[in-house]
C-alpha cells in the first residue's frame, strides 16, 4: 500500500507535474526545430552568410554555452538561469519573427543573430538544467515513474513539434516563431511561479517546499 499511496502525496506528484510541464513547454518552444531545420530556416530567412556555415556556428555556440552553463550553474543557481534563459529564448524568437514578417531593408543578419541568441540561451539554461532537476526534485519513492513521465513528455512533444512544423510553415516561418515564443513565455511564468531553487537544498527541504505550497521557495 505504501508504494500505491506515494504518488498521491503532494510532495511527490507536484515536482513530477512541474518537470513534465517544463519538458513539454520547452519542446513546444521550438528547440527541436531550431537545431534540426537550421539550414532550411536560414535559407528561408535569406541570411547573407552560407546556410551551412550558419549551421556550424549554431553547433559551436551551443557547445560553448553548455560548457559555460556547467561552470556557472552552481554559482548562479538553477532557478534564475532557467527563468532568464527561457525568457531570452522567447524574446529572440519574437525578434526573429518580427524581422521576418516586416520587410526591413538590410536586416538579413537579424534572424541569424536571433537564432544565435536563442541557441546560446538554450545551451546556458533550459537545455541542460531540466535534466539536472530530474535528479534533484523528483522524490525517491516516485523517481522511476516520475522520470519516465518526464522522458515521455520530452519524447512525445519532440515528435509533435517535428510533425506539426511543416504545417506551421504553410502560414510562414515568422508566425511559427511567434507560436514557439508563446510557449517560452508560458514556461517563463511557470518557472517563476512554481520552481524552487535547488542549489544547496536537501531532498527533504525540497519535498517540504512542494508539500507546504505550490509556489517557489528561495
Amino acid at each position: 500500500m505504501f508504494g500505491i499511496r506515494e504518488p498521491a502525496r503532494p510532495q511527490n506528484y507536484r515536482p513530477v507535474l512541474l518537470l513534465a510541464a517544463v519538458f513539454t513547454l520547452r519542446e513546444l518552444g521550438g528547440q527541436f526545430v531550431m537545431f534540426s531545420y537550421t539550414v532550411y530556416m536560414f535559407q528561408k530567412a535569406g541570411v547573407g552568410l552560407d546556410a551551412f556555415v550558419c549551421t556550424i556556428l549554431v553547433g559551436v555556440v551551443r557547445l560553448v554555452f553548455t560548457v559555460v552553463s556547467a561552470a556557472v550553474v552552481d554559482r548562479v543557481g538553477r532557478r534564475p538561469l532557467l527563468i532568464a534563459t527561457s525568457f531570452v529564448c522567447g524574446a529572440a524568437e519574437v525578434v526573429g519573427a518580427v524581422f521576418l514578417l516586416v520587410d526591413v531593408p538590410e536586416s538579413s543578419w537579424v534572424p541569424l543573430a536571433a537564432v544565435m541568441v536563442f541557441v546560446s540561451s538554450y545551451g546556458l539554461g533550459i537545455g541542460p538544467i531540466p535534466w539536472t532537476l530530474m535528479g534533484e526534485l523528483i522524490p525517491t519513492p516516485v523517481r522511476n515513474i516520475g522520470s519516465s513521465l518526464c522522458y515521455l513528455s520530452f519524447s512525445l512533444f519532440t515528435f509533435v513539434i517535428s510533425f506539426v512544423f511543416p504545417y506551421l510553415m504553410e502560414i510562414g516561418l515568422g508566425y511559427a516563431l511567434l507560436v514557439f515564443s508563446s510557449a517560452n513565455a508560458i514556461l517563463t511564468l511557470l518557472l517563476w511561479a512554481f520552481l524552487p531553487e535547488t542549489r544547496g537544498k536537501s531532498l527533504s527541504d525540497l519535498e517540504n517546499a512542494f508539500q507546504s505550497s505550490p509556489g517557489h521557495s528561495e
